[in-house]
């Protein structure tokens, strides 16, 4: 893959309904945290000029430039929309300086990715893993070069087989101390924040609400359905009023790796949740309600992400020297650097 100029952006059209005027929006959060990880790795892998996108403008103008409203509901309306107009094509690319060949955005959408495949740039779109029971956390590497790029990443990319090894380890060693007791053949349903990219369905945010007869229909299979909330969900009443309509139904506030590591849960369900890609690892049945998983090609990367040689590899760029990194002695550095914890519990042992 060359590259003359590379951009390091993210969800540049994200709002989140909290957001206050004048702030960084959480989407611009992301981006600077992007920036300062990736783009002195990058900068000294590729000798190219790095640079971040978008994370200064006004968001009007942003939203002007491909003719949408700057709203949380115009984020969702056009989240997953995958065609794109000769004018909103033009406007965007008025925005990107010509040199520029590469982006690498942080959780870039569907809509995104279209614009920038219509206006002929590559593109690597990174995500926290879903899988998030290891040391550390993995990355989730996509891009529209894949056909270019599949044996690189293979060579990198965390296996299956490593993450069940580990899950295994993680449920033996759970079982060793987790002695409160649980009814036999239980279902745990697993929430979410409201403002969950996962839950755009066509052009709306999917509400728990509006499944309430399909929790309870799939709750009469099981002795118990236990509600684990997101540790970042706030104002849960509807929520909580919603299970509580549900009979055998309860709260638990238990570390969601150690419910799963349980053989007395043997389904975990949500509407989109990551934990359902981890409930397999952990040998459960999975249930997702809402049917919109993306299935385009993607590889898990572990700390090498954070390594000039793994971007020079990446880039075509093949001598950097001694290959050996510092990053690479560290535990656990991408949990580190992010600072995010979403192991659902209370009392996190």
């Amino acid at each position: 893959m060359s590259c003359e100029r590379i951009l390091i952006t993210g969800d540049f059209f994200r709002y989140k309904p909290d957001d206050l005027p004048g702030k960084p929006t959480f989407a611009e959060a992301n981006i600077c945290w992007l920036y300062d990880l990736l783009g002195p790795i990058i900068r000294r892998a590729s000798g190219k000029k790095v640079d971040s996108f978008l994370n200064r403008f006004e968001a009007k103008e942003r939203h002007t430039a491909v003719e949408l409203v700057h709203t949380y509901t115009d984020w969702v309306s056009t989240y997953h929309r995958g065609m794109v107009t000769v004018g909103e094509a033009e406007a965007i690319s008025q925005y990107i300086p010509a040199d520029v060949t590469l982006v690498v955005g942080f959780e870039l959408s569907p809509f995104q990715q279209a614009l920038f495949n219509a206006i002929n740039l590559d593109w690597i779109s990174l995500a926290v893993s879903p899988v998030r029971f290891c040391r550390d956390y993995f990355i989730e590497f996509k891009t529209n070069r894949s056909d270019l790029l599949a044996p690189t990443l293979q060579e990198y990319a965390v296996s299956d087989k490593q993450i069940k090894d580990y899950a295994d380890y993680c449920q033996a060693r759970y079982r060793r101390f987790s002695k409160f007791e649980l009814a036999p053949d239980s279902l745990l349903f697993c929430g979410q924040v409201v403002n969950d990219a996962s839950l755009i369905i066509g052009d709306q945010m999917a509400l728990v609400q509006n499944y309430h007869d399909k929790i309870e229909n799939l709750a009469q299979q099981f002795d118990r359905l236990y509600y684990k909330k997101h540790p970042y969900a706030e104002n849960l009443d509807s929520t909580l009023e919603l299970i509580g309509r549900i009979p055998n139904s309860y709260l638990i506030n238990a570390d969601v790796y150690e419910l799963m590591s349980r053989h007395e849960i043997t389904t975990v369900a949500a509407l989109s949740s990551s934990v359902l890609t981890e409930a397999d690892y952990f040998d459960k049945i999975s249930v997702r309600l809402l049917n919109n998983e993306n299935h385009d090609p993607k590889w898990t990367m572990d700390k090498h992400i954070l390594t000039p040689h793994f971007w020079a590899d990446i880039l075509g760029i093949k001598k950097l020297g001694e290959r050996e990194s510092l990053v690479l002695q560290d535990y656990s550095p991408i949990s580190s650097a992010l600072q995010v914890s979403w192991r659902y519990s209370d009392n996190i042992r």
